[in-house]
């Protein structure tokens, strides 16, 4: 609302000078100047020397200019405070809060440990270098006599043994041990009836019978590979002194290739042209029969030759699942 606040006027009011007035403190005036002139709020005004009443307008416009100027600065300044915040809160909702980028920290690489010295070659004495050969040598005949395999125990093929067996027993309780006890059996065994003889002789025979089944069900449950290994081990203890083991005979094994001296000794010995020679005799005359053959004539045993070599690898392949 514009109060038009005129300088004219009856009385006191017209020296006001609405500029001096308004330069106190706005607020405080307010009020006083109000309550003073309170009688202009109707728009008129009495003058006691006229009798009469004018129509009092007060130009107040800077008044309430300011006055309106400084309650609208406060009200706007509130206003935009209200504002921002609320429009800084809907930012902050509005604006997706940024993550923090992850730092990628390289991993420190890692001091090489300093090589350890290598300890130094401990010199042997002879009598350690003996001990150690002596040790390697145990291991080895130990190992060799595991490849070597150890066939079921035989039961005994004779009846001379199965007679000397079954005699023993007897002749040990009457005779002190070892010798004594040893030959009282053999004249016990010499003495036997010959229905006793018949059946000693029968169980003997039962026995082979025995051992083959035995030995040819144990000869099942190894490879011929292991066999053959087995036996390469019983010739090498042999060759060291530690051992007197036979031959595993396995038909599964793979013959040797066969040489053209061979091929032709072994013709020369099936035509039966040396049946009345020994075999030492016939040996010597077939070596010098071999020597009096021409090249050409020997080319027909080579080629034998080359030809067994040949089935030699195939078997040797597909019975021990390698090659030669």
């Amino acid at each position: 609302m514009v109060l038009n606040l005129a300088p004219r006027g009856a009385g006191a009011f017209q020296p006001l000078h609405l500029a001096k007035v308004l330069s106190r403190p706005r607020v405080a005036f307010i009020h006083s100047y109000a309550r003073r002139i309170s009688p202009a709020t109707n728009g008129l005004i009495s003058n006691p020397a006229t009798n009469g009443i004018f129509p009092v307008v007060v130009r107040a416009g800077s008044l309430i200019n300011s006055y309106a100027t400084t309650a609208g600065r406060g009200r706007s300044k509130a206003g935009a405070q209200k504002k921002t915040t609320k429009s800084s809160k809907s930012d902050e909702k509005a604006a997706p809060k940024k993550k923090a980028a992850k730092t990628t920290t390289k991993p420190q690489s890692k001091a090489k440990p300093k090589p350890k010295p290598k300890p130094k070659k401990k010199v042997l004495t002879e009598k350690q270098k003996e001990a150690k050969k002596a040790k390697e040598f145990r291991e080895k005949v130990k190992e060799l006599k595991a490849t070597a395999l150890e066939p079921p125990k035989r039961l005994p093929e004779q009846p001379w043994t199965v007679t000397f067996q079954s005699v023993y027993p007897e002749a040990a309780k009457n005779n002190e041990k070892g010798v004594p006890s040893f030959r009282a059996a053999v004249e016990l065994a010499k003495s036997i009836s010959p229905e006793q003889k018949e059946r000693y002789v029968a169980t003997a025979h039962a026995n082979r019978a025995s051992n083959i089944a035995a030995f040819d069900e144990w000869l099942k449950r190894h490879t011929p590979l292991q066999i053959k290994e087995a036996n390469h081990a019983r010739r090498r203890l042999a060759q060291l002194g530690k051992a007197s083991l036979p031959q595993l005979h396995d038909s599964r094994l793979v013959k040797r290739p066969r040489t053209a001296y061979l091929l032709y000794f072994t013709e020369r010995f099936e035509h039966g042209d040396f049946k009345h020679m020994g075999a030492k005799d016939m040996i010597i005359r077939v070596a010098e029969e071999w020597k009096g053959l021409t090249d050409a004539e020997k080319l027909k045993y080579q080629k034998l030759q080359a030809s067994d070599l040949d089935r030699y690898k195939k078997e040797y392949k597909q019975t021990y699942g390698q090659e030669v």
